[in-house]
């Protein structure tokens, strides 16, 4: 039971997340500073909220780490959302979400992991995905666009903040984490959200603020799934999310992947689910929310 409470809402956060990207994708006219402004003001809200209602505790204790982390994971969920708008739902969280590959090369630079054969399959199949998924014509590197390059930037800056919240979890909870991200956030998009121009009305505002919502219950309930299935199974799961957005962008959006992109997104999402289900990760992937 206790696993089976752990999978639904493992598939409550992914259903979560593949909304908010949908929800992204749906204000193109909306600066993606604003978005992430929004995003982060009402994390803070809901947070604080739960805090002073005493139904989860905020401790902090390592800040610097966690000031490093909330800049990190910031700005991965700002490309994140530039990227859904430029390049696609589908496409962008594939790119965005290939942070396991990058957070494995990561562990075996700054933590001295070994890594095994297969697993360095899976990280060169998932590159390969990335470069199928990048190039338009051929393979030449100066085919990939700026708007791709910043979301394969995202996914470097959401290892980097795997790797942080590997340090943090021994002396800090996922809560306190998540908040300290959506402070930073908040301050660090407070000025540039309000110099951007911002075309909307009350619709958009609703969508901006489902955004937010619907991305802090996503990451609360999968802080929750985590107590009941393994981080392994559990971030496998989270692999998910690209896959319900390539049918979202498909379906809804009229995105349309070329054969070489469609091989492309499957290396990557396989690369990455192969990599974690080998690795036995030792902690929580909190990738770009």
């Amino acid at each position: 039971m206790r696993s089976t409470k752990g999978y639904l809402l493992m598939a409550g956060s992914v259903v979560s997340f593949a909304i908010m990207s949908a929800l992204v994708k749906s204000i193109p006219q909306i600066n993606s500073t604003i978005t992430t402004f929004v995003r982060f003001a009402v994390g803070v809200g809901i947070l604080g909220l739960l805090a002073i209602t005493k139904k989860i505790q905020l401790d902090f204790y390592r800040s610097p780490l966690l000031v490093l982390r909330g800049f990190t994971g910031g700005l991965a969920v700002f490309l994140l959302y530039f990227s859904i708008v430029k390049i696609g739902v589908g496409k962008a969280t594939v790119f965005v979400y290939s942070y396991p590959i990058f957070a494995t090369l990561f562990s075996v630079v700054f933590y001295k992991e070994k890594v095994k054969v297969i697993q360095w399959l899976f990280v060169i199949m998932a590159f390969g995905g990335i470069v199928l998924l990048s190039v338009k014509n051929g393979f030449s590197v100066n085919q990939i666009s700026i708007y791709e390059l910043l979301a394969i930037a995202g996914s470097l800056l959401s290892a980097i903040s795997v790797m942080l919240v590997k340090k943090l979890h021994s002396t800090d909870s996922s809560t306190s984490i998540f908040f300290s991200q959506s402070l930073i956030g908040f301050w660090l998009f407070l000025l540039p959200s309000n110099m951007a121009s911002a075309n909307g009305n009350l619709h958009t505002t609703l969508i901006l603020v489902s955004i937010g919502i619907i991305s802090a219950i996503g990451q609360l309930i999968m802080t929750e799934g985590y107590k009941y299935v393994e981080v392994s199974r559990g971030s496998t799961m989270q692999m998910m999310v690209p896959v319900f957005n390539i049918v979202l962008g498909y379906y809804v959006f009229n995105e349309v992947l070329t054969l070489k992109e469609w091989i492309g997104a499957i290396m990557v999402i396989a690369g990455c689910v192969g990599v974690i289900g080998t690795k036995g990760l030792r902690f929580k992937f909190f990738g770009p929310r």
